[in-house]
């Protein structure tokens, strides 16, 4: 634990978390009636190891800051701003520290990802006042938190790992070893019979379910000093302290209100006239445990033509294949099958790979859908992972170099292991999510090679001068022969892909 209580002999893991970018938050906020403004300055309080804004400040024109009192996590952040030149303002400062600073500019958005519920109410209280005294009128936040009801049935679960850390282990140990422990002994508690854990089946399902995590997350969610529940009401009272309104939650299912809830839930969120007590009864809903929202300082209305004008001018980009789509959304109450007859045309305009204004696909129907319809059934396509939405034409092309140079890096990074699985989409201005032995491919073909044997055979010798082998259906792929072949079928499927990483503007050439 350093200072703020806060796991640090263990770095973070190398997640991508897409709401932290701007360039959602404004959809978002579009598709709310809110005007979002012009974000070219924005800062992550609590970076991790630094990849969000990494991806952020190389894929867009969006100047960005952050810190993260981790050194070791600004350290390795601050080398992939370094071989980018991406211009990311990267620092290691504590929140105390970082609020008091008098060289940073005021901010169109802040980001925190996976902090609010890890720090102390002292650290609570300075991310408020920071966010309060650097954010502009206008800005946006976007923030996440654990809260009730859903983590309430875990809780005795995170206590025990907690006090197995504190009183069990060495103080000598590490967090993965106190882990580890504390893992063991809830196995013992369940194997010998215990009440409490017999009275909830549910919590050995969910534990069984996080066992099959990384490590490195479990301790860093599980066992800091700090880890703290709370109801949306709390945290909505908090936040509206520090002059922010509520723009949405960041899922895109939570904007298909009219689609994932029965008559009787709509019936008794249509009674409930305060915005905050309405996501608190969804919560209640969703039984939900971990939150992800939109606010702002200060919400300025559009109407409907001016909304709708602005919407449809955004392109879209179809990022899976016709064939691994799916047609219907799971809510937690069931399935919801989707209308082909609307959805499978949607899907062929979009089939190309190319970006498609929504404009351009409301004229594609030619009449027999309204522009309304249309939206929604690009919102429920995002929500399925199926669309992402495409930034400035311009601004994609300016970003194209600082994209280019942090993905080498990335690639270069990829010959030693899997870490990082996600590249920069000048296109997007934002990450996609890509895999390792896809960016080995990637790394063959800008190399200078062109065929599926040259890139599984240069793959085949990363993995083979790192003592790497293939896992395929749990089993290790022990032999030259079972793993060549492996990597040829996937280098075939890597090529049915090139036309979309082409689109996504992931290089200058490919």
């Amino acid at each position: 634990m350093d200072k703020n209580r806060y796991i640090t002999d263990i770095d973070y893991t190398y997640g991508y978390y897409k709401e932290t970018s701007p360039l959602v938050f404004k959809f978002i906020c579009l598709l709310k009636g809110i005007k979002p403004l012009k974000i070219q300055a924005a800062c992550e309080l609590g970076y991790g190891n630094g990849i969000s804004v990494n991806v952020h400040a190389s894929a867009s024109d969006t100047l960005w800051w952050g810190t993260d009192f981790n050194v070791s996590h600004a350290h390795f952040a601050q080398d992939l701003a370094a071989a980018s030149g991406n211009g990311a303002c990267l620092y290691a400062d504590s929140f105390a520290d970082f609020v008091h600073r008098t060289d940073l500019p005021d901010f169109d958005f802040i980001a925190l990802h996976g902090i609010y519920s890890w720090v102390d109410k002292g650290n609570r209280d300075l991310l408020l006042q920071f966010i309060n005294k650097k954010l502009k009128v206008g800005g946006g936040v976007y923030a996440s938190y654990n809260v009730y009801p859903g983590f309430v049935q875990l809780a005795p679960f995170r206590n025990l790992l907690k006090n197995v850390s504190d009183y069990l282990s060495p103080n000598t140990q590490s967090s993965l070893d106190k882990l580890r422990l504390g893992l063991e002994i809830f196995d013992k508690l369940d194997k010998v019979g215990t009440g409490f854990i017999e009275s909830n089946p549910h919590l050995k399902k969910r534990v069984a379910n996080l066992k099959k995590m990384d490590n490195i997350y479990l301790a860093h969610e599980f066992i800091n000093d700090t880890w703290e529940l709370m109801d949306f009401m709390d945290i909505a009272r908090s936040f509206e302290a520090a002059r922010l309104g509520f723009v949405s939650s960041a899922n895109f299912i939570a904007l298909l209100e009219n689609i994932i809830y029965t008559d009787e839930q709509k019936e008794l969120m249509g009674i409930v006239g305060n915005i905050f007590f309405k996501e608190y009864i969804k919560d209640f809903i969703h039984n939900t445990n971990f939150r992800k929202d939109y606010w702002i300082k200060g919400a300025q209305r559009l109407s409907t033509q001016e909304c709708q004008k602005q919407i449809s001018a955004i392109a879209v980009i179809l990022i899976a294949s016709k064939g691994d789509i799916k047609y219907s959304i799971e809510t937690g109450f069931g399935t919801i099958n989707l209308d082909k007859e609307f959805y499978e045309p949607l899907v062929e305009i979009l089939s190309d790979h190319t970006p498609k204004t929504i404009t351009h696909i409301f004229e594609s129907f030619k009449g027999k859908k309204s522009i309304g319809e249309i939206i929604e059934g690009v919102v429920v396509l995002t929500m399925l992972g199926h669309l992402e939405e495409a930034q400035d034409p311009s601004i994609a092309q300016t970003s194209l170099h600082k994209a280019h140079q942090f993905n080498l890096e990335i690639l270069e990074k990829a010959k030693n292991g899997p870490q990082i699985s996600v590249l920069a989409s000048a296109l997007l201005g934002r990450g996609i999510a890509i895999d390792r032995m896809d960016q080995l491919f990637l790394l063959s073909r800008l190399q200078g090679k062109n065929n599926a044997k040259d890139y599984a055979d240069d793959a085949y010798a990363i993995l083979e001068e790192q003592n790497q082998r293939l896992i395929k259906d749990g089993k290790v792929l022990e032999s030259k022969e079972e793993n060549i072949k492996e990597l040829q079928s996937r280098a075939v499927v890597f090529e049915g892909k090139l036309k979309l990483f082409e689109s996504l503007k992931l290089f200058k050439k490919l």
